[in-house]
């Protein structure tokens, strides 16, 4: 055995047996067939895959298989099962398709294949292409500029956050057969492509690369030759430039080509493993903790301060699979106690009344029927549920689901008269008693909560036992400092003449200032463009529900760029965006008269990312925002 691949195996061993979860791997109850099944990732709802249910010959010199095209199939709503397939786009040609990745922030599919899509270019090899998805097709395929030079290049994947595509390729200055290469998307193109590595590539081949949370995830059958190919992944902690070989599960005595994460507890992968029905099938994994964590709480399910017998429960993971469904007994109560503790579940409510659905809550309950929080359902009959260890918790606790384009944000520090440093919970509600959300704060008693629904006054309380002091609040970048009377601190965040009051997308009464300023998540133009993309419009509908509903209300639209290009680029550029939006809500409905934009930019950055700073896109992401501000008619200059 070789020192490296000693080094390989003992670092794979180590990691197994210090692991605080293992794996399971489970094949797909239906979609997977007797031939070639090789996952690509998500689109929408909807997964992408490779099949060779088309039966023709090869012309892939890496894959002995039949021809491959890609398809689209529904997921279901457990994971487990893809159904009704169907081509994802006309097929360019007989030969065999490669991998796709889809980019949900600017519809973007990136694709390779051996079907020579351009025919002026003759190409006798596997090229890199994209095509866009404009609401009722795909755009016209386009080559990606450094493919074009007669080598392979195959199985695309981008990573949106990094900006960075990696692929495999046959390429010059490889270090065999096919290797992992990687090139960023900047504005003025593709850079030139980068070669990972030695410690990462090696004679055989190396395929299927994706990535998650800044790390390439590929299939080798040359770091360990004996095995076939077997799942890798290079650190981005390291720039990618080593090989970790996964654990098995994951991996198996089997060839295993690749490897999607939908969050870090699921994905999928494909494998010619045991429990595959053909050549290559889909599974399914869940990463488990290895000490679960134990305890009895139940839920008792109410509406009105009244129980809700017979009501369906769906609890889903982070990925969104569904993972149990519960149906509450004539009490209303439901046992809780095959979810694990500190881990978050999105649960949602069935066969509840559309009226009684946001005045309907879960209550958790210890074994001996103490409420240790409660939690409301929002408008869609959603909550987010974690359960804690209650341990020093005397105070109710209100998980804040409150996904309202208007919310602020809290900050601050409990000081105590008690030496001992230990996480705090913090009560927050508003004047008539109503909890708007509960938090810990850390061991040094700062806290920051997200997601509040806006009011001119606040209440913060804190249990006896912590014996609190002062609590010191960050307000518009002034500090003020609160006393603590009966456990309670009283703070007011508006004053009387600067509110204002309106009706949020849900019909509730909130008040805000007239200095409040609302930057607009989610919304997503495609790259240097002011073109909206799907994702968009959900957050634009809420934005035009508030203005339907308030009337006497004005609105100031503020678009801002990052600093990347020139400032009159970028001056343009968030002009011609804010416009678009403007447009967007202009078609639903007439407000030209009560909608004011105005551009910023790359003139009022939130970082330190300007001209010549070096700074990922993620950095540069956080100045590309739009910002909102209401105006009540009285003080608009119009």
């Amino acid at each position: 055995m070789s020192r490296y691949l000693f080094f390989v195996c003992f670092f794979f061993f180590a990691q197994a047996a210090l692991s605080q979860f293992y794996y399971e791997v489970t094949p797909l109850k239906i979609g997977n067939t007797k031939g070639f099944d090789l996952i690509c990732g998500k689109i929408g709802e909807d997964v992408i895959y490779l099949s060779d249910a088309v039966k023709l010959k090869s012309e892939v010199p890496l894959i002995e298989k039949g021809a491959m095209a890609l398809s689209r199939a529904d997921l279901n709503e457990t994971f487990n099962s893809i159904q009704s397939p169907e081509p994802l786009f006309p097929s360019y040609g007989s030969k065999s398709d490669g991998a796709a990745c889809y980019n949900p922030n600017d519809s973007t599919l990136y694709f390779s294949t051996y079907n020579s899509i351009i025919p002026e270019l003759q190409l006798n090899t596997s090229a890199i292409y994209q095509v866009k998805w404009n609401g009722k097709g795909w755009s016209k395929a386009e080559i990606l500029t450094f493919c074009n030079d007669g080598f392979n290049y195959l199985h695309p994947w981008f990573d949106a956050e990094l900006g960075v595509l990696v692929f495999s390729s046959d390429r010059k200055g490889g270090h065999g057969g096919a290797d992992i290469w990687f090139v960023y998307k900047t504005k003025e193109g593709w850079t030139l492509p980068a070669n990972a590595g030695g410690q990462v590539n090696t004679a055989g081949n190396e395929l299927f690369p994706t990535t998650f949370e800044g790390d390439i995830f590929y299939s080798s059958n040359g770091l360990v030759p004996e095995r076939g190919f077997e799942l890798f992944k290079a650190e981005g902690r390291n720039q990618w430039m080593n090989a970790i070989q996964l654990e098995e599960p994951l991996n198996s005595k089997a060839d295993d080509l690749r490897i999607v994460f939908l969050s870090k507890d699921k994905g999928m992968l494909s494998s010619s493993r045991s429990g595959a029905l053909g050549g290559l099938d889909i599974f399914i994994f869940d990463r488990i903790p290895r000490l679960k964590s134990q305890h009895n709480y139940s839920a008792i399910i109410e509406a009105n301060g009244n129980p809700l017998p017979d009501i369906g429960l769906g609890v889903y993971e982070e990925s969104g699979a569904l993972l149990h469904e519960f149906k509450t007994n004539l009490q209303g109560r439901v046992s809780l106690n095959s979810l694990l503790l500190n881990k978050k579940y999105l649960v949602k409510i069935k066969n509840v009344t559309p009226k009684l659905v946001t005045s309907t809550e879960l209550k958790v309950l210890d074994e001996a029927g103490n409420v240790l929080g409660i939690f409301r359902f929002n408008d869609k009959g959603e909550l987010v549920l974690e359960l804690l260890e209650f341990k020093y918790l005397d105070l109710p606790l209100a998980e804040n689901v409150d996904q309202s384009v208007l919310n602020i944000s809290l900050e601050g520090l409990v000081l105590t008269n008690s030496a001992i440093k230990k996480r705090i919970p913090i009560l927050i509600e508003d004047m008539d008693g109503n909890i708007i959300a509960s938090i810990y704060s850390d061991d040094t008693g700062s806290f920051f909560v997200d997601g509040i629904s806006p009011k001119a006054e606040y209440v913060f309380r804190i249990g006896s036992k912590f014996n609190p002091d002062r609590i010191v609040v960050l307000n518009s970048g002034k500090t003020l400092v609160l006393p603590f009377l009966k456990e309670e601190a009283y703070y007011r965040r508006i004053s009387p003449e600067n509110v204002i009051e309106l009706k949020n997308e849900k019909g509730e009464s909130i008040q805000i200032s007239r200095d409040d300023v609302f930057i607009i998540n989610r919304i997503y133009y495609e790259t240097n463009s002011a073109r909206l993309t799907e994702q968009s419009f959900g957050q634009l509908n809420e934005l035009l529900k508030i203005l339907r509903l308030n009337d006497n209300i004005d609105l100031q639209l503020v678009a801002h760029a990052d600093s990347r290009g020139s400032q009159e680029h970028n001056f343009k550029l968030s002009l011609l965006r804010a416009k678009a939006i403007q447009e967007y809500l202009n078609s639903k409905e007439n407000l030209n008269t009560r909608i004011e934009v105005q551009a910023k930019g790359e003139t009022d950055l939130m970082n330190l990312c300007n001209d010549g700073a070096i700074c990922s896109d993620q950095e540069h992401a956080i100045n590309r925002r739009t910002e909102i501000k209401f105006v009540r008619r009285s003080y608009s200059q119009k």
